[in-house]
């Protein structure tokens, strides 16, 4: 993840680091930094669960584990100050920031089937869950540029669309039943 003030975040070997990185040349400029030593990572496809912007880094402690697993979100800020960024333990996943910051869309996994996506907004403390099928996993929320929508993986149909605010009819980007489909960006 590249971050506004300069610094690209990565994992490896399951911790998070971070490094000063030129966009313009698209190279690490300056020495590593571990910045967490143990980082949870989803193990079906290698994915460390973080998300950063440019004054908040939230991550998700531990290591990768075969099932899914209950765990706590935690919000670092700038000075290195950390604490849970939501009280309840769950099994979070796919935390992405909204362009401006201010807003977290992320999937939860509840007992059963399906996997539903939440917005969390930062400054009221507000939760809200966006979709919810029984019957279908909506997970790798992605924003839009103008954070007014999230293109997101449903598992079970392809890519869709849907407003930010969980308001009107949710749009099929692109359909393939095969095999998942996820946005990597908007």
């Amino acid at each position: 993840v590249y971050c506004a003030s300069g610094r690209l975040l990565f994992m490896r070997d399951g911790s998070l680091f971070s490094a000063t990185f030129d966009v313009d040349r698209l190279a690490i400029t300056g020495p590593e930094t571990r910045v967490v030593e143990s980082l949870r990572a989803r193990p079906d496809v290698l994915a460390a669960q973080y998300a950063a912007s440019s004054a908040v880094l939230l991550y998700q402690p531990g290591a990768a584990g075969a099932v899914p697993d209950r765990s706590l979100v935690v919000w670092r800020d700038a000075k290195g100050q950390e604490q849970p960024l939501m009280s309840e333990i769950d099994t979070y996943r796919d935390l992405r920031f909204s362009p401006d910051g201010k807003r977290l869309a992320y999937a939860v996994l509840p007992p059963g089937v399906g996997t539903d996506l939440w917005v969390l907004d930062r400054a009221r403390g507000f939760r809200s869950r966006l979709a919810h099928d029984a019957k279908a996993s909506e997970w790798w929320p992605v924003w839009s540029t103008d954070g007014r929508s999230l293109a997101y993986s449903e598992a079970e149909t392809g890519i869709r669309l849907m407003t930010a605010d969980g308001s009107g009819e949710k749009q099929t980007l692109s359909v393939n039943t095969q095999q998942w489909q996820v946005p990597g960006s908007f």
